[in-house]
């Protein structure tokens, strides 16, 4: 189905008629609103399901590979064909999320269905999604920039150096930041000579920028004449949330810090309870960096409060304990059991629901 829909935009492109797109954009709508799951990828058995059933077990069989990365691709064409934040925002989500969880951190293999709950069926056999794994990592230096009418396009957050061609001339924009484990953003422009243009940048719609004028979900724009090299330094906020679970997660939430939804992992937690033994009490969300341990791709794992349900060790049913989450990406990837949604304990958390 979105592979016709890519289609559809290519011929959107070659024809110009809404006829073609406009089937598209209401079908995106239809899948963000009643499909999509907060890693950004959705199907069960490579079906859509009924709306906001939102299935998130093993034997659900949800979210092919391939299902994420005809996401990506049919993202990628809305947002070229659009220039609007909003696809480059679910770009970034299945990114960050289920297309990195699909792959095992060392690069080794891929799961052919990726849950958000249980075990990652890690595979290195030739298949469908061993293929479109790959296809769809190929595909993200051609967005991290763009080329608008009046200039740059900044959409994803990576060092890196580009050289794009503006007016017959070669402008050259560097990127220096550690996101998202923060939302420091060092853009540095080299001209050959001055040259008056544009430089937008998306500033995600669960952030703002830090001391400037800026709408979240929008590009922030920066129109100048640039010389020689000029350094832009941006500061996005990282603001940690928890996410209402619905249809099959109902009654559960999820953690989510910056684009990255985070798990419990049974590795990082040896002393506590199973991940369907443990709740998030109805608290404003306080995470905080663990000081022993790194997940296997180098990022921070994150501590938390939280409570036991049933024993576990020297714990009883209700004691607090300290709970460590791994971003879903690396969640996993020892064989060991996880989860995304975490039981609801009494009481009101910070919250917002689940697109």
């Amino acid at each position: 189905m979105m592979s016709c829909l890519v289609g559809l935009c290519e011929l959107y492109r070659v024809t110009g008629e809404q006829r073609y797109i406009l089937p598209v954009i209401n079908a995106w709508k239809d899948v963000t609103a009643n499909q999509l799951l907060i890693t950004g990828s959705g199907s069960s058995g490579e079906h859509w399901t009924e709306p906001r059933r939102f299935p998130s077990e093993a034997a659900n069989n949800i979210a092919e590979t391939c299902v994420t990365v005809t996401w990506i691709q049919l993202n990628q064409q809305l947002l070229r064909l659009t220039g609007e934040a909003r696809y480059a925002e679910e770009l970034e989500r299945t990114f960050y999320n289920h297309l990195a969880a699909a792959q095992h951190p060392d690069g080794s293999s891929w799961a052919y269905f990726t849950a958000l709950d249980g075990r990652k069926p890690y595979q290195t056999e030739q298949n469908c999604c061993t293929s479109s794994g790959p296809r769809g990592w190929a595909m993200l230096p051609s967005f991290v920039y763009m080329l608008s009418e009046d200039g740059i396009v900044v959409n994803f957050f990576t060092p890196g150096i580009a050289t794009l061609k503006i007016d017959g001339e070669f402008v050259t924009i560097k990127q220096q930041t550690e996101y998202p484990a923060n939302g420091k953003i060092t853009l540095t422009v080299t001209v050959p000579k001055p040259m008056k243009f544009s430089l937008r940048v998306r500033v995600p719609s669960w952030s703002n920028l830090d001391g400037m004028k800026a709408k979240p979900g929008e590009y922030w724009l920066l129109r100048q004449i640039w010389s020689r090299t000029q350094t832009i330094t941006l500061d996005f906020l990282i603001p940690s949330r928890i996410i209402l679970g619905e249809g099959s997660a109902a009654g559960k939430v999820a953690i989510v810090r910056g684009p990255q939804v985070l798990a419990f992992d049974e590795s990082y937690n040896p002393d506590g309870p199973a991940p369907e033994a443990v709740a998030l009490p109805g608290m404003q969300l306080q995470l905080k960096p663990s000081v022993t341990y790194r997940d296997p791709d180098g990022n921070a794992v994150y501590e938390t409060t939280g409570k036991t349900l049933q024993p576990a060790g020297n714990l009883k049913a209700g004691d607090s304990l300290t709970i460590r989450l791994v971003p879903f990406s690396s969640a996993g990837a020892n064989g060991r059991q996880f989860t995304v949604w975490l039981n609801q304990a009494a009481g009101r958390a910070s919250s917002e629901s689940q697109q």
